[in-house]
């Protein structure tokens, strides 16, 4: 059964508003005067029953989920995709079951710019909204639930060891401290971006991220720091006792806006490659699995709770078919030396008795 309606203080536009049969009206800052309008829009509907549940109402409802439950980030990168797809597609008082996947597709189409992996999380954002409303009972179905969605090509670019030693060699201070970390750690990039004094364990060699700022904010994250990032993070701590650690040459906190930037012009020193941090987590992950560590601790490593995520990273080991060939042969060599003694083990046949 649909909830009743009652006022709600939007906070976008500083003042209370409430969705009455699908449609909201603004009541104004003052919270006596939108009690009384409250009560009077009440007294003067056209029908006892709410109508479904309208776009925007839906979105709302979602979004103050989104800010209770999840990281200010996250609300603020689904609000602003739900403020641009109802921006582009006016359909805010639309009865929220009436929404087709043509209403995204127009959304998408309307913004030719976007890459794939933008365009895929745009689809994220608005159909996660849908299967909240079927998951509490606001929708009996998701309207949306088929909506195509683009191919997105996987972040797998591995990062050779020479253009990493390259990107040492021509970066400043500051961009070479991060490389270096990203490298060195495995660390998610806004591990990298966020991480503060009040993180850092020296006498562990440890960064700890408490639950509600971890990702997914269901387990604490640690970061473990190998000898050259513990020597990094140290000098870093020493150098910004608050706030982030690794700041650009402006003093400000690297963000994804400005690695990119930074990679981009990096770009013609390296063939012409343009790298992400994630790239570098990823080659992390394949060092430490052609380095033989197991894919458990590896995954405890990287702040995963099991080894399903490491499945993939399994693929990148076909960029490197020499390593591939040494390991192949060594696990060879190691089961021909288990293999021969249980070939000496076995008896001769029994002789045949002379007729």
């Amino acid at each position: 059964m649909p909830r009743p309606p009652k006022p709600w203080w939007w906070a976008a536009r500083g003042e209370w508003a409430v969705t009455i049969d699908g449609r909201r009206h603004r009541l104004g800052p003052d919270a006596g005067a939108a009690t009384a309008q409250f009560h009077a829009l009440m007294a003067s509907r056209s029908r006892p029953a709410p109508a479904p549940h309208s776009v925007a109402a839906l979105a709302d409802d979602f979004l103050e989920h989104v800010r209770r439950h999840r990281a200010p980030r996250t609300f603020r990168w689904y609000t602003d995709q739900w403020q641009s797809f109802l921006d582009a597609t006016g359909i805010a008082n639309l009865a929220a079951a009436d929404v087709r996947p043509s209403h995204i597709e127009s959304w998408l189409d309307a913004n030719p710019h976007w890459s794939a992996a933008t365009r895929d999380g745009a689809i994220t954002a608005i159909t996660a909204a849908f299967r909240w409303g079927v998951k509490l009972g606001h929708l009996a179905r998701n309207p949306v639930a088929h909506v195509e969605r683009p191919r997105v090509e996987n972040r797998d670019k591995l990062v050779p060891l020479s253009h990493y030693t390259r990107i040492l060699e021509i970066a400043r201070p500051p961009f070479r401290d991060l490389v270096c970390l990203a490298w060195e750690t495995g660390a998610r990039p806004q591990e990298l971006c966020t991480v503060e004094s009040r993180h850092v364990s020296l006498a562990q060699g440890i960064w700890t991220f408490k639950l509600a700022e971890s990702k997914g904010q269901r387990h604490r994250r640690v970061v473990y720091l190998s000898d050259e990032a513990l020597e990094i993070t140290k000098r870093l701590t020493e150098q910004h006792p608050s706030g982030p650690l690794l700041r650009n040459n402006r003093g400000r906190p690297w963000n994804g806006t400005s690695t990119c930037g930074t990679f981009r012009r990096l770009a013609k020193h390296l063939d012409g490659e343009l790298y992400c941090l994630y790239n570098f987590r990823h080659t992390f992950a394949t060092r430490m699995l052609l380095a033989d560590v197991d894919s458990v601790t590896l995954a405890s490593i990287m702040g995963h709770r099991d080894t399903t995520m490491l499945s993939r990273v399994y693929a990148h080991l076909e960029s490197s078919p020499e390593q591939l060939r040494s390991i192949l042969a060594g696990a060879a060599a190691r089961l021909g030396s288990v293999a021969e003694p249980a070939a000496a083990a076995v008896p001769d046949a029994e002789p045949s008795d002379p007729e």
